[in-house]
């Protein structure tokens, strides 16, 4: 798979790579500005004639979108799509349920995932992507937004897709902000975010300071070695 901004070229069985764009970044701090940017963001995305709709899981990115519109009255309704899925640990449907808006009228609708078409499904999915994947995160995207497509009128979807990412939104940089605390030798925030974590996730503190430490080793993992450290069957499904 190709680098960010970049292209390869194949000429006289010689395959040759260059990065047409490289991101420069300003010596300023955006931080104050980021609510006023996600607002003028979705201001943007919100003119349409047309009806409008978005997705929606768990998470932070998702849920900012929509707490945004529902904080400052953009829409009077709207209509919100979820992969979800029968085993718990895999779905977010509980917390999806929990979601209130309070100036909007919200109506959700639930994708329950399955694997009764997977091969016909994985078929499609590859001609119509066009570049490898490495994650069937990929497929769900797929099925929703067919899920989505069945809508005739509706036109516009918003989503918040990889701003876990930049929002720290997994579970896992919060363990590595606990680190920094550590190294930085703020012990009492340290213990004061420890124990507000444990908390909120409703954990027992051996799984979390499992969690923590099996998070901060796998910064020194190779990428192979994550996944047989972090998914049980990948062993058995590599050999």
């Amino acid at each position: 798979q190709l680098q960010p901004a970049s292209y390869l070229k194949f000429k006289a069985n010689k395959i040759e790579t260059k990065k047409y764009y490289k991101l420069e970044f300003a010596n300023t701090n955006n931080t104050f500005n980021l609510s006023s940017l996600l607002l003028k963001s979705i201001k943007y995305r919100l003119r349409s004639d047309v009806k409008v709709g978005s997705l929606i899981s768990g998470g932070i990115d998702s849920n900012s979108i929509l707490g945004i519109i529902d904080k400052n009255k953009l829409l009077k309704k709207i209509k919100t799509f979820s992969s979800v899925y029968k085993n718990k640990i895999f779905s977010e449907y509980d917390l999806i349920r929990k979601i209130k808006k309070t100036n909007i009228e919200h109506e959700k609708i639930y994708d329950f995932q399955d694997c009764i078409n997977f091969k016909s499904d994985i078929e499609n999915l590859i001609i119509t992507q066009e570049e490898p994947f490495r994650s069937l995160s990929v497929l769900s995207s797929f099925k929703i937004y067919r899920k989505v497509s069945e809508d005739k009128n509706l036109k516009v979807i918003l989503n918040g897709q990889g701003s876990d990412e930049l929002f720290a939104g997994y579970e896992k940089y919060f363990y590595f902000f606990l680190l920094e605390l550590l190294l930085k030798l703020k012990f009492m925030k340290f213990i004061k975010e420890l124990f507000f974590f444990k908390e909120i996730r409703n954990i027992s503190f051996f799984k979390l300071m499992k969690n923590f430490l099996r998070n901060i080793f796998s910064i020194y993992l190779l990428q192979t070695n994550k996944y047989g450290i972090f998914n049980s069957g990948f062993l058995k499904f590599k050999n």
